[in-house]
């Protein structure tokens, strides 16, 4: 559900329980789940049973005024199975969580065939002709998804190809997504965003390219098309009862997965028992001692989050969903790896030093020759630093293949994919941070601007309005925070082969605005900063059209906010939709609600008319 108003609304979900009587939702309400992101709501009912079939209501409430809607959700006891696509919440899916939609950068994995481009070469001329000038108003909101395309083909552009490991089935409500059949390869054109990748179909004889938003949840990567394909699944398989070969490997994978985490723990314990402590002895070296903190970072942290809140919580779960909710309830948790991540190149550069190695592989060896020889073999000190990164990618695999699973027995997915959203992105995340702190000369601090939705590098002209641009870009590495672009030169020390970049500049998004098409350059765009005195226009070039493309959606996103209007009663964007469920399935009700300042929201299940007078006698 999407809600619109002015002041923000907050949204109230209630149910129907009696004639006379209504359940009003909260979030620790037994078999309920309330998710707010944004303007878009969401409901979740946790293996549905036929008490759960009725009215629910969605109630949006601010100073302005008040906005209803409802849906009925019905619960068939039949065998038949139902796609519960018809829910209509996939698009709230694709942007459920505030954090999961933090948008993360590009990895710049597409390279242009003849593009010579070299990000440390300042004055490098670009074979591109110079920009049109002239300004003009950004045009209205383009669709840049989930349309035919052939783009890119022309320029000889080089993107990843991914491989559907189960069917993709999006709703007809997310008009950005397309649907993928197990075993059929696409080109990933963005994977910036953690729940959805941009990617575009291969032609065949009968349809043509397509392209549009797909969960990275359903896709594995292959080098090449004509690569092995034994270990797809099969795409003509029978469909699996859930007490059948469904419910067995749902088992077995959920029991790896505990086996897997009781391990994780273990070896962790041993390495902050053994390694770490012997750091802080008073036998360890200056050399050690000194680094001590940017080798080890915060692994007891991540070691106590795993010993005595997470696998405690992972043993305890029986389905699915349950690993999927165990996920997503211990999310606080797994920020600790950011941390973690973004220091690992230092750690790995500190233990390289060949006092610190002699240190701890001296230490390695004495503590294998006293261990049992039936015990596995000590992990030296660079295996133990890579074992949370490591157990990051085996959830990604672990959840990935629940997904499958589920997916093959025609089940819903939408937690499991926000599951996988949330670990998968943790490396981006990281990755991301990383670049920002290699900021120099920034005027302020820069934990101030948070973590960038993208970084990565563009050919940038800057000038005065009406002033001719020279035909000589300059390399640029631009960063877009939620509230700021900021513009810095990249700069590589030849003598330490470390990469940095030198601040040039900061625009407040709100004082932007942005010129979505450049005549004679499908590649760029600009943008015009306003000042107290002046007014400067950038326009920046990218690699593709693809890379261009998303990020001035992004950057539509984040300058719709400034348009808001200042007071506006709550409105129902995206309303609740009727459903049918099986038995013990998963069910999301999901609405859209704007509305400033934001809409309280509310959930119940029954009629409305009946409710109307309760809901505003308790206000």
């Amino acid at each position: 559900m999407t809600s619109p108003g002015s002041p923000t609304p907050t949204v109230s979900w209630l149910k129907e329980e009696l004639v006379e009587d209504v359940l009003w939702i909260k979030p620790d309400t037994k078999g309920y789940k309330i998710a707010s992101s944004g303007r878009q709501h969401s409901l979740i009912l946790m293996d549905v049973g036929s008490e759960y079939t009725g009215a629910y209501t969605c109630i949006a409430t601010n100073r302005a005024g008040q906005s209803i809607c409802t849906a009925h959700l019905g619960v068939d006891d039949e065998s038949k199975m139902h796609y519960l696509g018809e829910v209509g919440s996939e698009e709230f899916l694709m942007k459920l969580t505030s954090q999961i939609t933090e948008m993360v950068s590009a990895k710049m994995t597409q390279v242009h065939k003849n593009d010579n481009f070299n990000p440390f070469d300042d004055e490098t001329k670009t074979p591109s002709p110079s920009p049109h000038h002239g300004r003009s108003r950004p045009p209205s909101l383009i669709a840049d998804s989930s349309s035919e395309s052939d783009e890119g083909d022309a320029r000889g552009e080089m993107f990843d190809i991914y491989v559907a490991t189960a069917d993709y089935n999006p709703t007809l409500a997310n008009k950005e997504a397309i649907a993928l059949k197990v075993g059929q390869y696409v080109e990933v054109l963005d994977s910036a965003h953690p729940l959805k990748w941009l990617v575009r179909t291969k032609p065949t004889k009968t349809t043509p390219s397509r392209h549009g938003w797909v969960s990275p949840a359903y896709l594995d990567k292959k080098l090449k098309l004509s690569a092995d394909t034994s270990d797809l699944p099969d795409a003509n398989a029978e469909e699996v009862s859930e007490g059948g070969e469904y419910k067995r490997k749902l088992l077995q994978l959920i029991q790896d997965l505990m086996n897997g985490e009781s391990q994780f723990v273990k070896e962790m314990d041993f390495f902050a028992s053994h390694h770490l402590k012997h750091a802080e002895g008073p036998d360890a070296p200056p050399d050690v001692s000194s680094q001590k903190d940017a080798i080890f970072r915060n692994i007891d942290d991540i070691k106590s989050f795993h010993s005595k809140a997470f696998l405690p919580k992972l043993n305890d779960c029986d389905t699915d969903d349950d690993v999927a909710m165990c996920f997503l309830k211990n999310k606080e948790g797994f920020e600790k790896y950011l941390h973690y991540l973004v220091g690992q190149s230092l750690a790995e550069s500190a233990v390289s030093d060949k006092a610190v190695h002699r240190f701890f592989k001296e230490y390695t060896n004495k503590v294998q020759a006293s261990a049992d020889p039936a015990d596995p073999p000590v992990r030296s000190i660079n295996a133990s630093l890579q074992q949370p990164l490591e157990r990051i990618q085996k959830y990604k695999a672990a959840l990935k293949e629940l997904i499958r699973n589920k997916a093959k027995n025609g089940q819903n997915c939408c937690l499991l994919e926000e599951a996988y959203a949330m670990v998968s992105a943790l490396p981006q995340r990281s990755e991301n941070t990383h670049h920002v702190t290699m900021i120099e000369n920034y005027p302020a601090t820069l934990e101030v601007l948070g973590e960038p939705m993208r970084q990565g590098p563009f050919q940038v002209w800057e000038g005065a309005p009406g002033i001719r641009t020279s035909s000589r870009g300059h390399h640029r590495h631009v960063f877009l925070f939620k509230n700021y672009c900021v513009i810095c030169k990249p700069k590589r020390d030849s003598n330490t082969d470390t990469q940095a970049y030198v601040f040039k500049n900061m625009m407040k998004l709100n004082n932007v605005d942005v010129n979505e098409t450049v005549e004679g350059d499908e590649r760029s765009f600009e943008i015009w900063h306003e000042r107290e005195d002046s007014v400067r226009k950038y326009t920046l070039q990218a690699r593709t059209v693809s890379i261009k493309n998303s990020w001035l959606r992004d950057f539509r996103e984040l300058q719709q906010r400034y348009s808001t209007p200042a007071w506006s009663p709550p409105d129902f964007d995206e309303i609740l939709a009727n459903c049918t469920a099986e038995l013990r399935q998963t069910v999301k009700l999901a609405c859209r609600v704007t509305g400033v300042p934001k809409p309280a929201v509310t959930w119940y299940k029954g009629t409305p008319c009946l409710l109307w007078s309760h809901a505003l006698s308790d206000r």
